[in-house]
């Protein structure tokens, strides 16, 4: 009773500020309402209580949010798995390329093996043709012309060999020291031991020597090869 009392104590004004105080909305119809209006007898016409719907509206928003947080949680999770697949396959890629490399290397170690392997059986090779074919010679020269072909001293050791892999320069040193250590002093014995240490290309420079006893003409025909 006493809130009664205070009401109708209001003056219009008051009442209509302490209804939007509360959320409330005062509807007046073209006979506005007159200052000294009794409040008793005026009707006000009021929304729906704001207050509810605010919640209600709240409460959808907070939902909202949650979903929101969820899905992004979500990917997060995603982004970080994809993170660590990413990872494991540098690893790999890593992993790859080093046995991919060593590898390489094992297998360049074999050629390399195997292309010491060719030259050692192929200068054992030439070393035996060469055997042979002094001994042809041996077999089919005149001992009387076997001082001017195959000298005497060559069995103390044979010059070696030279199919054009080699650089001549070289090959000649190799060349002049067996020639001292076999005292080859003649110019003949030097040009046969060298006739008969060529191979390959090289010896196809004989075919255009006419005097193949000729030392001189044979390195000037290897320096110009």
């Amino acid at each position: 009773m006493a809130t009664t009392t205070t009401l109708d104590k209001l003056l219009i004004k008051e009442l209509k500020r302490e209804l939007r105080d509360r959320s409330l909305k005062t509807i007046e119809n073209k006979e506005t309402v007159q200052a000294e209006a009794d409040p008793d007898t005026y009707l006000f016409e009021v929304e729906p209580d704001m207050e509810f719907m605010q919640q209600q509206m709240a409460a959808v928003l907070e939902n909202i949010g949650s979903m929101r947080e969820q899905l992004n949680s979500g990917l997060r999770n995603t982004i970080d798995k994809l993170d660590v697949v990413d990872t494991k396959i540098d690893i790999m890629e890593s992993g790859i390329k080093t046995e991919l490399l060593a590898m390489n290397q094992r297998v360049q170690a074999v050629e390399e093996r195997i292309t010491n392997v060719d030259k050692q059986m192929k200068q054992r090779v030439d070393a035996d043709e060469m055997k042979i074919q002094a001994q042809c010679m041996h077999r089919n020269v005149p001992d009387a012309d076997m001082t001017s072909f195959v000298p005497e001293v060559s069995k103390k050791m044979k010059a070696p060999v030279f199919d054009g892999s080699l650089s001549w320069s070289m090959y000649k040193k190799q060349f002049d020291a067996a020639a001292k250590v076999n005292k080859w002093n003649s110019e003949e014995e030097k040009a046969t031991s060298l006739v008969l240490s060529l191979r390959g290309k090289a010896s196809e420079l004989l075919q255009s020597l006419p005097n193949q006893q000729d030392f001189a003409a044979l390195v000037q025909a290897m320096e110009l090869r």
